[in-house]
């Protein structure tokens, strides 16, 4: 019998490649030893990667119904959240997939509970005021799920409305949300070479990617005029990098 997947498998993602591999090779050795969660319409809520991992093992999968109760939200995340070792990051991740799942659950709960004014809609205060408390709270429901915290949550979403590009270099793993959240509003090709510095080691955080990237781009100085000269006078760009400044350090002397 070919099961669906419920939409809420979507909320962790599929394993690909080694890591769907060593799940099958696991399966094919020792059993299934997690059984896969059904919803009770039938559909896959919580396994699809131990499921197709039987498929292909030609392993017989065992199965248990979720009773229903409670947040089914709160069960497939209480499902996952220990195996899947996620780092800070993409606990924040999580989190930022989680609140809108929340918040379409309390509204559901709202609605089955009668608690809108008069027989149709709420009044458009009453609705807007509704709206920002569920969301409020699926916000707090969703870091605590995800053991994150708001904040990162709510860097996640800015990151993820104002730089797109930065958002799916997170989600594929090449930054971390802290860099990521010291690089918005910055040009396209800042961003790009300081992440490159950053991934390689030569930089240790943005702001000293900065400084290389600055240091990089200053031309190197002219030679000085030959001969005599009544008056002489230059404004060179400082080089800053030493310590005992801020984050900046004093201006080095190097100049001839």
């Amino acid at each position: 019998m070919q099961r669906k997947f419920h939409p809420a498998c979507a909320i962790f993602r599929l394993l690909e490649g080694e890591e769907f591999a060593a799940l099958v090779e696991s399966i094919r050795t020792n059993g299934l030893l997690n059984p896969i969660w059904l919803h009770p319409d039938g559909s896959i809520l919580d396994g699809r990667n131990r499921a197709r991992a039987c498929a292909e093992a030609g392993v017989e999968p065992r199965y248990e119904t979720w009773d229903g109760k409670g947040s089914l939200i709160d069960f497939v995340v209480a499902q996952n959240i220990d195996r899947r070792h996620l780092n800070g990051t993409q606990r924040a991740l999580l989190a930022e997939k989680l609140e809108p799942l929340y918040a379409a659950e309390a509204k559901k709960r709202q609605r089955e509970a009668g608690k809108t004014v008069g027989r149709g809609r709420p009044k458009q205060v009453e609705q807007k005021v509704a709206q920002a408390k569920r969301e409020e709270q699926a916000r707090d429901k969703a870091a605590k799920a995800a053991r994150t915290n708001r904040q990162y949550v709510s860097d996640v979403k800015k990151i993820k409305k104002e730089a797109p590009e930065l958002y799916a270099k997170i989600n594929a793993g090449e930054i971390e949300l802290p860099t990521a959240a010291k690089l918005i509003g910055r040009t396209p090709e800042f961003q790009d070479r300081a992440i490159a510095m950053i991934t390689s080691g030569e930089a240790k955080s943005v702001v000293d990617a900065g400084r290389l990237i600055k240091r990089e781009d200053i031309n190197d100085a002219p030679p000085l005029p030959a001969g005599r000269w009544r008056v002489f006078y230059c404004d060179p760009a400082w080089d800053y990098g030493s310590s005992g400044l801020q984050q900046y350090g004093h201006a080095s002397f190097h100049y001839p």
